[in-house]
């Protein structure tokens, strides 16, 4: 969560971190929806106390696992359908950090993202659409794509402002 919470107080000083009840990520809020449904999967976080704020640290197996007898597309999907933009290129995930209230509660929320549409206009799809004989999706889809590099668990954490700020409604997944 440090890399979550240094990029907003680069994008953010002013923040306000103290009006903050509750921080995680995907997995965690998933993994406790599951459990609320009555899920039989296992799984494993930490949750730490500062000040009024709880936050919930995912502590699952490691990330280096490799998951056999699974189906479907994977993470080799996004590695062989997507790119990244120049200036990001040398990232090894691309992360969204979403603000919400809910119960009366304020969260933070980070999850990893595979990919984004880049940003078209409604009469720039249209057009080209019209010019191939593919829809609008398979021509902003034709754009995008990302690779994949692993982090290290011995290097300081280095914030550099790069890249372009995405709307959330250009993401997918």
């Amino acid at each position: 969560m440090e890399a979550a919470i240094h990029s907003i107080i680069a994008l953010n000083p002013e923040y306000d971190f103290k009006s903050v009840d509750v921080v995680g990520c995907g997995s965690t809020l998933g993994n406790l929806l599951r459990f609320a449904s009555s899920s039989s999967k296992p799984f494993r976080f930490d949750v730490d106390l500062i000040g009024d704020t709880v936050f919930f640290i995912r502590r699952e197996t490691t990330p280096t696992e490799v998951l056999t007898g699974l189906r479907g597309y994977g993470h080799t999907f996004p590695e062989s359908y997507t790119t990244w933009d120049a200036e990001v290129r040398n990232s090894c995930s691309h992360q969204r950090i979403v603000h919400y209230a809910f119960g009366g509660l304020s969260f933070l929320i980070r999850s990893e993202t595979d990919a984004y549409l880049k940003d078209l206009s409604k009469d720039e799809l249209s057009k080209k659409a019209k010019s191939e004989d593919s829809g609008p999706l398979a021509q902003a889809m034709s754009s995008i794509s990302i690779t994949k590099k692993m982090p290290s668990n011995d290097q300081v954490l280095k914030v550099r402002m790069q890249g372009t700020r995405v709307p959330q409604d250009l993401i997918f997944e």
